[in-house]
C-alpha cells in the first residue's frame, strides 16, 4: 500500500476514534487512554489531523470508515453468501 493511501486509511482511523471520544460511544474511563492512542497512531503514520493541509488532503469525506465499512459488509453478504 502506498504511504498516502496508508495514511488517509490512520487519518480515517484517527477520525473514527475522535468521533467515538466525542460522541460517547467510548466510556468516560476509556477517553485519556483512546486519545493517548490516538496520538501515538498519529505520530507512527507521520498523520497530524490538527495539520489543515494534511487533513485536507487526505481526507475522505463525506465518506467515513464506519460507511464504507458497511458498504463492504453489504457487498459481502450480498456477494458472497
Amino acid at each position: 500500500m502506498s504511504e498516502e493511501k496508508t495514511q488517509r486509511l490512520v487519518l480515517s482511523v484517527i477520525d473514527f476514534l475522535n468521533v467515538a471520544i466525542k460522541d460517547g460511544t467510548v466510556k468516560e474511563d476509556d477517553r485519556e487512554g483512546l486519545e493517548v492512542a490516538v496520538q501515538c497512531i498519529g505520530e507512527a503514520f507521520g498523520v497530524d489531523p490538527s495539520n489543515k493541509e494534511q487533513s485536507d488532503r487526505l481526507s475522505i469525506k463525506p465518506a467515513s470508515l464506519p460507511t464504507i465499512f458497511d458498504l463492504f459488509l453489504k457487498t459481502r453478504e450480498k456477494f458472497w453468501s
